[in-house]
């Protein structure tokens, strides 16, 4: 297994206390809420087998806790998986 270092941009913002004590509980800390340049995002560091899988199995959970996924951003040198 490998960590995979991405960001989400989702549809709100969820960095009160109430969202982020539910995001930190729902991923055990792998997910970090933020806004970045006015963007509400999750910073995710997963552990997986593949960047395919990380990414699955976050936006998976994220439609699960009701939040939906805008875009995925991450460095170039995340695709080397």
């Amino acid at each position: 297994m490998r960590t995979y270092f991405f960001d989400l941009v989702v549809d709100r913002d969820l960095t009160g206390e109430t969202d982020s004590d539910r995001m930190f509980e729902a991923f055990s800390g792998d997910v970090t809420p933020a806004v970045t340049n006015g963007a509400p995002m999750l910073l995710c560091s997963v552990e997986a087998d593949s960047l395919v899988d990380a990414l699955r199995a976050t936006i998976e959970r994220l439609k699960e806790e009701g939040v939906r996924v805008l875009r995925v951003e991450m460095e170039p040198d995340a695709v080397d998986a």
